[in-house]
């Protein structure tokens, strides 16, 4: 009978002294800010604009400008780093109102940028990480780090330090671009969309 009230009394104060999952406390996690390199690439403010011309038809034109600009950090549940993220609103002239969102994954080493219209599709552009794309991101048309060029000519322009980034998607993915180079402390310089269009970038404004 003593061992019995022993170990009950034993129990309640284990359990007592146990943290609920999902509840903290936690360990304090140093704050993950998102790297320059990637910031460098795809950090712009308020009044950043980019002009796209249709290499089929030079009449045909894209105006992209960020109308709104957020960044910030924010806390993360279950004792995750607190991590920095930075939202845009953009207007496209050829494509209407469309949404940015980017920002350090939670206790990782990678960013991620992703793309999303009014009707709901969305481009995912994953840019630091080493991890093979699964099922989910392929149906949702994420896009793959691919390549990296010193320098790659769009409409007679050369620029420096520009990224490659390619679709990894199942056919009929509802994804925005398909393909897309991106040119440090510039912005997307050509970019494929889902219909097969191809914009190169002709001029551009940046606010950093």
């Amino acid at each position: 009978m003593k061992f019995i009230i022993k170990y009950c009394c034993a129990l309640v104060i284990c359990m007592s002294s146990c943290t609920p999952i999902g509840t903290g406390p936690y360990p304090a996690h140093p704050t993950q800010y998102i790297p320059q390199d990637f910031k460098d690439y795809a950090d712009y403010k308020s009044g950043s604009y980019w002009v796209y011309e249709n290499i089929s038809n030079t009449t045909d034109i894209d105006s992209v400008a960020i109308t709104y600009h957020h960044q910030a950090v924010e806390g993360q549940p279950d004792g995750l780093a607190a991590c920095e993220r930075i939202s845009d609103q953009i207007f496209s002239s050829a494509s209407g109102k469309y949404f940015a969102a980017t920002g350090i994954e939670p206790d990782s080493v990678y960013c991620d940028y992703t793309l999303t219209d009014s009707l709901g599709h969305h481009s995912q552009i994953i840019y630091f990480t080493a991890d093979h794309l699964g099922q989910v991101e392929k149906q949702y048309g994420t896009l793959e780090y691919m390549n990296f060029l010193d320098s790659f000519s769009v409409a007679n322009h050369q620029y420096k330090s520009v990224k490659e980034f390619q679709i990894i998607g199942k056919p009929g993915a509802t994804a925005i671009l398909t393909l897309v180079y991106w040119s440090k402390n510039v912005g997307i310089i050509r970019k494929t969309a889902s219909n097969g269009k191809v914009w190169n970038l002709v001029r551009y404004h940046i606010v950093q």
